[in-house]
């Protein structure tokens, strides 16, 4: 995850550097950061298999997990990891949403 890592970064060096205020600055790090969060748990729902193990666990797999040598103890996210990762993305986009909003107010006048 490297490029998501590095745009993260340079991002965060953004906001520092703007003209905006410490608690503007502070908020916006704050959502670009769980932002970054909520990406990595997307692709992980995206790019990786859903299996049944052998104990009728149900899930997705995370392949990255299975590198290197045995023995594997890979964990699964089950599809009650799945609906908490869309319902935080929801709220997420609310609140850059009304963060958003409430910048243009200000700036506006």
């Amino acid at each position: 995850m490297p490029a998501i890592q590095s745009s993260h970064e340079s991002q965060n060096t953004r906001f520092k550097k703007s003209d905006w205020s410490d608690k503007d600055k502070t908020e916006a790090i704050a959502l670009w950061e769980a932002a970054a969060s909520q990406i990595e748990m997307r692709n992980t729902i995206a790019h990786n298999p859903f299996v049944i193990a052998k104990d009728g666990n149900k899930g997705i797999l995370k392949i990255s997990e299975l590198r290197g040598s045995p023995p594997y103890n890979p964990t699964l996210m089950t599809f009650h990891g799945v609906v908490e990762v869309h319902n935080k993305s929801g709220v997420l986009g609310n609140a850059i949403h009304t963060f958003i909003q409430s910048r243009q107010v200000r700036h506006s006048k």
